[in-house]
C-alpha cells in the first residue's frame, strides 16, 4: 500500500471521512449541496472531538484538505446551478 493510502486508512471508516467521501464521488448536482453540507458539519464535528486531545497530525491534515476540497465542490456546485439557471431562462 503507498505511503498516502497508508495515511487515510486510519479514518477510513469514520463519519466524516464517509460523508466526505460521498460528496467527492456525488454526480446529480442536484443533490450535491446537501451531500457537501452533510460532509462540511461532519468535518466541523470530528475537529470538535479532536478539541483537547493528542493531536494526530495525519488527520488533521486529512480534515484541513477535506475543508478546501469540499469548499471547491461547493462553489463549482453553485456555477453549475448558475449555468443551468441561465440555460433555462434564456
Amino acid at each position: 500500500m503507498g505511503e498516502k493510502a497508508e495515511n487515510f486508512k486510519h479514518w477510513i471508516g469514520a463519519q466524516w471521512w464517509s460523508l466526505y467521501e460521498g460528496a467527492m464521488l456525488e454526480s446529480d448536482y442536484r443533490i450535491l449541496p446537501d451531500r457537501i453540507s452533510d460532509a462540511q458539519a461532519a468535518v466541523i464535528q470530528r475537529r470538535r472531538e479532536l478539541l483537547g486531545s493528542p493531536v494526530d497530525l495525519r488527520e488533521e491534515i486529512a480534515l484541513d484538505e477535506a475543508t478546501r476540497k469540499l469548499q471547491i465542490l461547493h462553489e463549482i456546485a453553485q456555477r453549475k446551478a448558475y449555468i443551468s439557471f441561465l440555460r433555462k431562462t434564456a
